[in-house]
């Protein structure tokens, strides 16, 4: 009998219930259906901006709208982001610095992308869109690094960025004023292999500034390096043609570093080691040996003698 009485008065709470949310929901269509007047917050976005020019900061990028427009639309534009697009093209004339665009103008812009019944206000009667001139040119790129290498190890032909310069475009005032572009950190420790990956570039904190590209690519070919030697004549020069000279020694060892792969490339004739009797030091009778070519490819070159003796006959 009890359990009877409980089913009996759950079954009259869930029908109270239904009629109740019943009645609500009539009551909030009834209510969004009529017109109502109300203020929308809106985001200005800008569409067909002409090529050689920006829009500037001072140009508005808000907007205050009073509409009548029924409670479901308004709701709409409640609950998401309301924006309304300016096309440029429509009001832009040769080279303006600014366009401005009258109450009547916004207001069939808005009536044109939003459904409304209505515009009561808006927050501007003139609503003035500042254009910069627009300009670009050329710049170096700085690669930003902390790169070690691998005892054994080295880059032959360094860091290299390709391009090594970028086309930066935007207002005339801000990119005089930019000389470089930094690339993002790159640290590596003990590098024994060759290296290759795209580096963004970081952009200056700056609005309506471009980069084209806006990465890079970063490139070390790195080598593993052994230790040569090689036994090299010296070569003697601007010796007057009265004098014969003898020097001691005749030749020299030079000690380098070299990859290993090319190890057996490199002999005597790839280097030329001269001494210069014009540049003779006669206090103590020696010349100081130069090396005055030597191929690419080669590293810490060193010479076992560091003077050279003469003898001078008549």
């Amino acid at each position: 009998m009890v359990r009877n009485n409980y089913r009996n008065k759950n079954s009259k709470v869930k029908t109270f219930l239904f009629f109740l949310g019943m009645a609500l929901l009539f009551w909030l269509l009834t209510k969004f259906s009529k017109e109502t007047v109300a203020e929308v917050n809106v985001d200005v976005k800008y569409s067909n901006v002409p090529s050689n020019a920006i829009i500037s900061e001072r140009s508005p990028q808000h907007m205050q709208i009073e509409m009548m427009a029924n409670g479901f639309n308004l709701l709409t534009y409640a609950l998401k982001d309301a924006n309304l697009t300016v096309d440029l093209s429509q009001f832009v004339v040769n080279d303006q610095n600014a366009v401005i665009i009258s109450e009547s103008q916004l207001i069939g812009l808005i009536k044109e992308q939003w459904d409304v019944t209505n515009i009561e206000r808006i927050s501007a009667q003139e609503f003035t869109v500042f254009l910069d001139k627009s300009i670009s040119k050329k710049i170096p790129v700085i690669l930003n690094s902390n790169i070690t290498y691998k005892e054994g190890f080295k880059s032959t032909k360094g860091m290299r960025l390709l391009p090594d310069s970028i086309t930066v475009a935007g207002p005339s005032e801000v990119i005089k004023s930019i000389d470089s572009v930094v690339t993002q950190r790159v640290s590596i420790k003990n590098m024994e292999a060759t290296y290759s990956k795209e580096v963004t570039l970081l952009k200056p904190k700056v609005p309506f500034v471009s980069f084209h590209p806006e990465k890079v690519l970063l490139e070390i070919v790195v080598d593993e390096f052994t230790q040569k030697s090689l036994t090299l004549p010296i070569e003697l020069t601007n010796v007057p043609l009265d004098l014969k000279v003898k020097i001691i020694p005749e030749s020299l060892i030079i000690n380098f570093e070299v990859p290993v792969k090319d190890f057996n490339q490199f002999n005597a004739s790839n280097f030329r080691v001269i001494c210069d009797f014009s540049e003779k030091i006669t206090e103590g009778n020696f010349m100081i040996p130069k090396i005055v070519y030597h191929p690419e490819g080669v590293f810490k070159i060193a010479m076992s003698t560091k003077k050279v003796e003469y003898l001078i006959f008549k």
